[in-house]
C-alpha cells in the first residue's frame, strides 16, 4: 500500500516537473524572441507593434513614464524617464497600461502626449488590437510571466522551429528584418555615424541639441508640395474627429485616466506634438473647424483638472519640412534630440536622475 502511495505520488511530482519545466522554457524563448516572429505569423508589419512595449510594461521599474501614440515614440531616456508609448494607441489603452504601471509600482511622473486624433473614428484607422482587451490581467503574480501574455507568444512554434534548425529570420513584406537586440544596435550605430559626420563637415546644428545632427534624407521633404498637401490632407480627413467627441467611450477614457492620476498622486504633463505646416494648413481651414475645436477643449479639460498642458506649436523649436516623416510625425533623430527640451518644458525644476 505504501509503495502504491509513493508511486502515485512520485508520477505526481514527476508530471508536475515536467509541466514546470516546459512553461519555464516557453518563458525563456518568449523573452528572448524578436518581434519580427509575431510580424510574420500575422504576416504584416504593424500588428505587433506592441510586442516590445509589452515587454517593457512588464519588466520596467521606473516612476517615470512617457506615454501616448506614435507621435512620442523614439523619445530617449532623459531624466529617467522612459518611452511606454506605442504607435496607434487611444485614451482608453493609455488607461489600461497606466492602470497597470500604478498597480505594479509608484509612479511618480508621467509625460502624456494628446492630441484631437484620439477622439477620431477609430473604424477608418484600427485594423488590430494595439492593446488587446485582455493584457495584463493574467498578472496575478509579484513578477511578470510573459508566457502567460498571448500578445507576446505570437509566431513562438516558428521561432523554436528556426532557433533549432539554425534557420536564417524570416522576411516580413519583403522587408530583411532584424532581432530586437539587432535592431537596437543598428539605430545606435546610425546615430553615432550621423553624429561622426557632422563634427566633421559642420552640418546642421539643431540649437537644442550640444552636437550637430545630421538628418536623413526623407520622402517627406523631397516629395513635392502637391504631394504633401494631398498626404497631410489624407492623414487629417483620417484623424478628424467625431462629431459627438464629448459623448463616446474614447471622451470617457481620458476623463478615467485624469481620475487615475488624480487618485495616485501622479505629477502630469500633456504635450502637444507640432505639426508640419501642410498638416496645419489642413488643422486651421475653417472648412473644417472640428479638429482644432476639440483642441481647445481637451486643452481646457486639462487645465481644468489642474494638469499641466504644453502646446509645442508654441514653442519655437524652429522646425521645417526637413524635419517631419510625414504631416504629423517627427522623423526619429528629430524627436531623440528634441526629448530634452520636451521633457525640460514640462518638467522644469526635475532634476536628472
Amino acid at each position: 500500500m505504501r509503495s502504491s502511495t509513493f508511486s502515485s505520488s512520485t508520477y505526481i511530482f514527476a508530471v508536475l516537473a515536467i509541466v514546470v519545466a516546459g512553461l519555464a522554457g516557453i518563458e525563456l524563448a518568449v523573452r528572448k524572441m524578436p518581434s519580427v516572429y509575431c510580424k510574420a505569423e500575422l504576416d504584416q508589419l504593424y500588428g505587433c507593434s506592441n510586442f516590445r512595449p509589452i515587454k517593457h510594461y512588464l519588466g520596467g521599474t521606473t516612476d517615470r513614464v512617457l506615454l501616448g501614440d506614435s507621435r512620442l515614440e523614439y523619445m530617449v531616456d532623459y531624466k529617467g524617464f522612459e518611452d511606454y508609448s506605442i504607435p496607434a494607441l487611444v485614451p482608453s489603452e493609455i488607461l489600461k497600461v497606466t492602470e497597470y504601471l500604478t498597480s505594479t509600482r509608484q509612479i511618480n511622473h508621467a509625460l502624456i502626449g494628446i492630441g484631437a486624433h484620439y477622439f477620431q473614428d477609430k473604424t477608418r484607422t484600427r485594423t488590430w488590437d494595439v492593446i488587446p482587451d485582455t493584457t495584463f490581467d493574467r498578472q496575478l503574480f509579484p513578477w511578470p510571466v510573459f508566457a502567460f501574455e498571448p500578445a507576446l507568444t505570437s509566431g513562438l512554434r516558428q521561432y523554436l522551429w528556426d532557433s533549432a534548425f539554425n534557420r536564417k529570420l524570416p522576411t516580413v513584406a519583403g522587408r530583411k528584418m532584424l532581432t530586437d537586440k539587432g535592431l537596437d544596435e543598428h539605430d545606435r550605430l546610425r546615430q553615432q555615424a550621423n553624429r561622426a559626420k557632422g563634427e566633421a563637415s559642420g552640418l546642421e546644428k539643431l540649437w537644442w541639441q550640444e552636437y550637430p545632427l545630421v538628418l536623413e534624407p526623407h520622402k517627406w521633404e523631397l516629395s513635392s508640395q502637391r504631394a504633401r498637401n494631398e498626404r497631410a490632407g489624407r492623414r487629417f480627413r483620417f484623424f478628424y474627429p467625431r462629431q459627438n467627441y464629448r459623448n463616446i467611450d474614447e471622451h470617457d477614457s481620458l476623463v478615467a485616466l485624469f481620475d487615475l492620476i488624480d487618485e495616485k498622486g501622479i505629477d502630469a504633463c500633456f504635450f502637444s506634438f507640432p505639426y508640419a505646416e501642410e498638416f496645419l494648413a489642413a488643422v486651421e481651414n475653417p472648412k473644417y473647424p472640428l479638429y482644432r475645436e476639440v483642441e481647445i477643449y481637451i486643452r481646457e479639460l486639462v487645465e481644468a483638472r489642474g494638469f499641466r498642458y504644453i502646446d509645442a506649436d508654441e514653442l519655437d523649436f524652429g522646425l521645417t519640412t526637413h524635419h517631419f516623416r510625414d504631416g504629423d510625425h517627427l522623423l526619429k533623430p528629430v524627436i531623440e534630440a528634441l526629448t530634452p527640451a520636451v521633457v525640460d518644458s514640462c518638467f522644469p525644476d526635475i532634476p536628472a536622475k
